[in-house]
């Protein structure tokens, strides 16, 4: 399931782009790849729904990207409606090689490794931070003011006085509690908004899990991802496991 449909493909991608591409995807897989090949393979999944799912987002985090800030590359694989691996170029995350980073879960373990020529991967693991003064939380940029006043009032409640509050694009965010540069995350709801697409979460979710965090929705269930395109629930929080029951009670408590 992708975000982009066949129409975005031929419309977006020039013709030399696409032969490129064609090319690349060919000599990975060891054969012959053409450009209808490709169209194909993006359509087939569009309101289909399996037991085995790959989701693909070649740009997460559009405003980021138009913005000159941050975004991702994001492949995600569900099986029986389960996040079991993901992958995220983070291409502007803020590490020392400044080249940015991969991250990837693979068989239950999360790893990173800067897209350097001589960069190894190393495993992740979640922050153990619970200290209410340090607990450092990130935004969605593309409803700053509505989110920040919501966040504001689940810091509150959950008596968390650290004031480390970061906008960050798209599934950055997951990336950055995966690799223990922030300790959690809230999506509120917010009226009237959209129901959430798999495709900005699945790769996330994965990485985070594999990296020992945890994601549920605003009532602490797992996210459902037998819904086709859409989650079954709007909200996600997504956390290290020290900080997620002060989150969790934090969030039923505002939502009371």
């Amino acid at each position: 399931i992708a975000e982009e449909d066949s129409s975005h493909f031929y419309t977006l991608v020039k013709p030399e782009q696409q032969q490129l591409i064609a090319e690349l995807l060919g000599e990975l897989l060891g054969e012959r790849v053409s450009t209808e090949d490709i169209a194909h393979w993006l359509d087939y999944g569009q309101n289909r729904v399996r037991d085995r799912m790959w989701t693909v987002d070649p740009i997460d985090g559009t405003r980021g990207y138009v913005s000159g800030r941050r975004y991702s590359i994001a492949v995600g694989l569900l099986i029986d409606y389960q996040p079991v691996a993901g992958l995220l170029g983070c291409v502007e995350y803020p590490d020392e090689s400044r080249q940015g980073v991969l991250f990837y879960a693979q068989n239950g373990i999360a790893f990173a490794q800067p897209m350097t020529p001589t960069s190894t991967p190393r495993q992740i693991h979640v922050s153990e931070t619970d200290d209410p003064a340090l607990l450092r939380t990130l935004l969605a940029t593309d409803a700053i003011d509505i989110d920040l006043l919501r966040v504001r009032s689940i810091l509150e409640a959950a008596h968390i006085v650290s004031d480390s509050i970061e906008p960050v694009d798209g599934q950055d965010k997951y990336a950055m509690v995966a690799a223990g540069d922030a300790e959690f995350f809230v999506r509120p709801v917010r009226p009237g908004s959209p129901q959430h697409y798999i495709w900005d979460h699945v790769p996330g979710v994965a990485i985070v899990q594999a990296a020992g965090g945890i994601v549920s929705d605003l009532d602490g269930e797992p996210l459902g991802f037998s819904h086709g395109r859409v989650l079954a629930k709007y909200g996600v929080i997504v956390s290290n496991p020290r900080t997620y029951p002060r989150v969790l009670e934090a969030v039923k408590r505002v939502r009371a």
